[in-house]
């Protein structure tokens, strides 16, 4: 059904974004995973790679709805997973899209379902899966390692060869890191595996840039504050949640593309044209890749956007806890999307078109660039399939509109308080500990977003098929309690009746 909805109601291509080319080659700031799995699709028609990550994000919600149904013992889980997903499945856009989301949402639902099944059975082969899964989405996505504290809290559970199972789980991982920061330390000499942190937490904590007596360039800081504090001034206060993650969220791009990373150039210690000989502008994928390392993430440029970041939140410590707080917040209020189908896959079309006639010939693999038919068959193909009237969309749109954002800021918070249950999971029942689990690895996922960078829809929807499972056995879990407890009152009701 999603393959038809998505694909066959007309014709397709891959959406391509500014960030998209820097997934085309190997540079400072990004991690290689999906450069490494793009290798496959760069010379072929694109709509494979479309093709390719909708079954992937399928065959992953297929996953977890039977991880469900094994723990539980239960196919009514199972089911209810799957249709949960689907019900919310914004995450399916990013099957169109040349960016991270639909691979990293891939790795994250592999590791929760193998959790579940290692919960149940501690088999080893569950636990290779984990280990992989997370080694997978710690060479797409640079916040990835936080999942080694998950893989690492399920080794508390009982089980035989316990070194085997730590291997697998947190030895697989922590293997993929090191050579990751191996790789980083040859080709742009530094351990990180990326220099794009100091670019991601400047533009988040901008609000608290100054040129003062903490500044480590006075000028330069007073500088970037005098041309962003229009923007940080007119945000609404933070107890005004959603007004103020939109504001903070919308002003993000500008406040660091257009005033902070210019500003910076400025005054780094050496000319960035000067580091790259031989081009002042790419032309090749080649040569903007090379800019990325030499210039944008460059070790010296990198540094400069810590220190002001790292200023920025020592300065307003209390303002960076209750904005962190305010963003996960925003991760959670986006985590039911009521996003129809037939809308979606218009919406892609028109943006795959808008992509192919704005981007530069020279960023696009020869074998991705669209005919000028084709454009116009895109856009046509757009107004049509839009105008489809799906019942399940409607249905599904339904759902989310009556769920909501307080429904998913409930689901936030009951998942927030069940990963604490991680640190004593040997003590918890079967039925609770499933969902302890599916949270010890989204919540931990939020959490490092929040701290690092704003609020956005597409960082929610690479946890919803993991939200989904842990809505449907959480459900379980109460309903199995709730039950338990009333054949218990059942039964003391018959016993005082049969003693009278």
């Amino acid at each position: 059904m999603i393959n038809a909805v998505l694909l066959a109601s007309g014709p397709f291509w891959n959406v391509l974004v500014p960030d998209s080319t820097s997934y085309l080659g190997i540079n400072a700031c990004r991690t290689p995973g999906y450069y490494i799995f793009l290798q496959a699709f760069t010379s072929i028609d694109p709509r494979w790679l479309v093709a390719v990550q909708l079954n992937l994000l399928i065959a992953t919600l297929i996953a977890i709805s039977a991880a469900c149904s094994y723990v539980t013992t239960s196919s009514l889980v199972g089911i209810a997973t799957l249709f949960l997903g689907l019900a919310f499945g914004e995450q399916f856009g990013a099957a169109f899209q040349v960016l991270t989301e639909a691979t990293f949402t891939a790795a994250l639902g592999i590791a929760v379902a193998a959790a579940l099944v290692y919960l149940r059975s501690r088999r080893l082969w569950s636990a290779i899966v984990v280990g992989v899964a997370i080694a997978i989405a710690t060479a797409i996505k640079a916040s990835a390692p936080v999942f080694l504290i998950s893989a690492a809290l399920l080794l508390l559970l009982p089980a035989t060869h316990r070194l085997l199972q730590a291997a697998a789980l947190a030895g697989i991982p922590v293997l993929c890191l090191l050579a990751l920061m191996t790789a980083g330390r040859i080709t742009h000499g530094s351990w990180s595996p990326t220099n794009f942190m100091g670019i991601a937490l400047v533009g988040h904590v901008a609000y608290g840039i100054r040129g003062d007596e903490r500044a480590s360039n006075p000028e330069m800081s007073a500088l970037i504050d005098s041309e962003i504090r229009r923007y940080y001034e007119k945000w609404p206060a933070i107890n005004q949640l959603d007004d103020y993650v939109r504001a903070s969220q919308n002003d993000y791009n500008e406040m660091l593309y257009r005033h902070i990373l210019p500003i910076v150039s400025k005054y780094q210690l050496k000319d960035a044209r000067s580091s790259t000989p031989g081009f002042s502008h790419p032309s090749t994928v080649s040569e903007y890749n090379t800019l990325l390392t030499q210039v944008s993430c460059s070790n010296e440029r990198n540094g400069i956007l810590m220190s002001l970041a790292e200023e920025a939140v020592l300065r307003f410590p209390g303002r960076y806890i209750a904005h962190v707080g305010a963003h996960y917040y925003g991760l959670w209020s986006y985590a039911l999307i009521p996003t129809k189908y037939n809308e979606m896959a218009a919406l892609q079309r028109q943006v795959a078109a808008e992509s192919q006639q704005n981007m530069e010939k020279w960023s696009v693999p020869q074998a991705w660039q669209a005919s000028s038919a084709r454009i116009a068959a895109l856009k046509e193909s757009a107004v049509a399939v839009g105008a489809h009237s799906l019942i399940f969309s409607d249905l599904q749109a339904s759902l989310a509109a009556r769920l909501g954002t307080t429904t998913a800021m409930l689901i936030g918070l009951l998942a927030t308080i069940a990963a604490l249950g991680m640190f004593i999971l040997p003590l918890i029942p079967g039925d609770i500990a499933a969902p302890v689990v599916v949270a010890g690895f989204v919540v931990p996922y939020f959490a490092v977003n929040s701290l690092f960078q704003v609020a956005l829809t597409r960082y929610t929807s690479t946890g919803e098929f993991v939200i989904a499972a842990f809505i449907t056995l959480t459900g379980f879990a109460l309903i199995s309690r709730i039950w338990s407890w009333l054949k218990v009152l059942s039964q003391r009701g018959h016993d005082l009746v049969e003693t009278a």
